[in-house]
């Protein structure tokens, strides 16, 4: 008898609507498999026969509960939309059957461009996965995973891997493997589609040969489109991409995730969408869209301005043609028209110069168990205002000296106005941290600080099995401030200290740790240490700090061209490079034992200085600068 099931095509659908023979379709085999799952929700899955000859079968309808579905599955959830030129954050999840657990896990994500799309850069890429970031996921494993990039054909692929139970994963129920930066080339056009596909996925429950079978979940669709976002807007945020985050206003939860983000708190990828949208600094204009790709002071000011309705300069922003940003102006609830301007101190022959400096002092003779108090202070620069300002502090424990065991908090000068503050354990902050913030919208100085100004003192426990020699570091994290919404200033800090029992054992620091990450690979770098001349120059790193010159790159001035133009024979004209506020003062000598002043004191512009001497002739004569006076910090 014949088999009429044989050689017919089944036609199915999962949305549930009822099967035709335009649904998608699958030949009838003994062997046919269908994956139905979706990763997230249930599925009514519905199909019908067809077979020439003979009259359609009735359709046979299941409801798949994902609770239900007993084999562990991997792959993209849900599809997205990006716009043209933006990078795209991809979440690859699992999902476990009750019983599984994995410890080891490798897959390959392909990206495959529809129609007439171009193929995806190779900066296709796995993102790492920390506790600061801006949407929190639990890491699946304490080591990153191996991830290697490929191409095949049309398609860009990343394989990734998590090789071995010492990757630390221990995975149970649910969670996200990894984080994909999907970069979308400037030359696709909107309405362009790419599938996202998980395949060749196995892991392992013990970290060596125990599999745990793993299906993966349909492929799903990246469109290519330019969704606007409201500048200042990023809150309720799911995710990173438009779309994903606000709701066309601006409140205090989008002002909490600005403020934070400006304290290196949770802040997003930086070529997310999400990062743009907070990013409201300099404001955008007819001509371009605004932010600087930095989250800072002044841009939670000027959201915080919007929110509470004090301008209706309000922006869209979003991605267009050719991969660029643009802006639209908008409405709140209640639109003008005013960009910013930018004033800025630094100049192209700036080596180093900073508006202001907030310094931690040191405590010594501090004992166990007791509560300490480090003074905080601001130092402007002259010439400069500083009218709002924030900085967040860490208690760092030096060598084998035990962590702290209570929150530390800021203690604000009270002949200040009230601050802004975040304790240590609050807000998502470590228990050693603290932060302190004016608003220049709020909360301002009633008269902009100038000179130096003591803002209050970093207070903590030191915990009661600290031992007599060891020490503590205060160090000053994401200072800044402004003396309006329209001028961003660039702010520096040095680190305090707390020692137990016991005088300071070490010099404090000198040179800021803004300068020694701006010219080294970091704080800590021999090369960077005062004493140190790593140009050769003669002149060591606390001098080039104090003289704002640049202590990596040996600089000759020649005394050919504009340098002799103008000169009488026996004028000797000296040039150097001359901070904005600090005082120099040439002087000669005829031996290199006594020196003698030349002329008047100078006062660097944030420019080149020149100084002529028209006794030069005569002999052989030496020169120095020095610098006079500490006035620019």
């Amino acid at each position: 008898m014949e088999d009429t099931t044989d050689g017919a095509e089944l036609w199915y659908t999962t949305d549930g609507s009822a099967p035709t023979n335009a649904s998608p379709a699958l030949l009838y085999t003994a062997s046919a498999r269908l994956n139905v799952v979706d990763g997230t929700n249930n599925v009514l899955f519905k199909v019908r026969g067809f077979k020439g000859g003979y009259a359609p079968s009735p359709t046979v309808e299941k409801l798949f509960l994902f609770s239900d579905l007993q084999t562990s599955s991997i792959g993209v959830t849900r599809d997205f939309t990006a716009g043209i030129g933006s990078t795209l954050v991809v979440p690859v999840e699992v999902k476990l059957a009750p019983d599984d657990i994995l410890r080891s896990l490798q897959f390959r994500v392909e990206l495959t461009p529809n129609g007439g799309a171009p193929q995806i850069a190779t900066q296709f890429r796995n993102l790492p996965i920390g506790t600061n970031d801006f949407i929190r996921i639990p890491a699946p494993s304490t080591n990153a995973p191996i991830a290697t990039s490929y191409a095949s054909g049309n398609k860009t692929g990343l394989a990734i891997s998590f090789v071995g139970a010492s990757t630390g994963m221990r995975l149970e129920n649910s969670g996200t493997v990894a984080l994909l930066a999907v970069p979308i080339l400037p030359t696709s056009t909107a309405g362009q589609t790419y599938s996202i596909s998980v395949v060749q996925p196995s892991g392992t429950t013990d970290g060596r040969q125990t599999p745990v079978p793993l299906t993966t979940f349909r492929d799903r669709t990246i469109t290519v489109t330019n969704v606007t976002y409201v500048v200042g807007d990023s809150a309720v945020a799911t995710w990173y991409n438009a779309g994903d985050f606000g709701n066309g206003n601006i409140n205090n939860n989008d002002i909490n995730n600005a403020f934070h983000s400006s304290l290196g708190l949770f802040t997003p990828y930086s070529f997310t969408d999400v990062f743009d949208a907070m990013d409201t600094f300099p404001e955008d204009s007819v001509a371009a869209a605004g932010g600087d790709g930095q989250i800072r002071f002044l841009d939670w000011q000027i959201a915080l301005q919007r929110s509470l309705r004090l301008t209706a300069n309000n922006w869209r922003r979003s991605w267009a043609a050719g991969g660029g940003r643009a802006a639209v102006t908008t409405s709140l609830t209640s639109a003008a028209n005013s960009p910013a301007s930018v004033l800025s101190s630094v100049k192209s022959s700036r080596a180093w110069l900073r508006n202001a400096l907030v310094r931690a002092l040191t405590v010594e003779h501090a004992a166990p168990g007791s509560q300490v108090n480090v003074p905080v202070y601001l130092k402007v620069a002259a010439g400069y205002k500083v009218a709002g300002m924030q900085f967040r502090a860490a208690v760092i424990p030096e060598g084998e000296a035990p962590p702290l065991r209570q929150p530390a908090w800021f203690n604000p000068n009270t002949r200040l106005p009230q601050p802004i503050t975040l304790r240590g354990a609050q807000e998502g902050l470590p228990l050693n941290e603290a932060v302190g913030a004016w608003s220049l919208v709020q909360n301002p100085f009633s008269a902009p600080l100038e000179g130096e100004t003591f803002l209050g003192e970093i207070q903590f426990a030191v915990p009661a099995n600290a031992r007599s020699s060891q020490s503590y570091t205060v160090r000053i994290l994401n200072a800044d401030g402004s003396p309006d919404l329209q001028t961003q200033y660039d702010f520096e800090s040095l680190s305090g200290s707390v020692w137990i029992g016991t005088p300071a054992l070490r010099r404090a620091e000198q040179i800021s740790d803004e300068w020694r990450a701006h010219f080294f690979t970091g704080a800590n770098a021999i090369l960077a240490r005062p004493e140190a001349d790593p140009d050769g120059d003669g002149i060591s790193n606390m001098d080039e700090y104090l003289a704002g010159s640049n202590p990596v790159n040996l600089r000759f001035h020649k005394f050919d061209g504009d340098l002799r133009s103008g000169l009488k024979q026996g004028v000797l004209k000296l040039r150097w490079f001359g901070e904005s506020g600090k005082h120099y003062r040439v002087e000669q000598s005829l031996d290199l034992q006594n020196w003698s002043a030349l002329g008047a004191e100078v006062t660097g512009k944030g420019d080149v200085q020149e100084f002529a001497d028209d006794q030069a002739s005569g002999g052989m004569k030496y020169y120095r600068l020095r610098v006079q006076s500490d006035a620019g910090r």
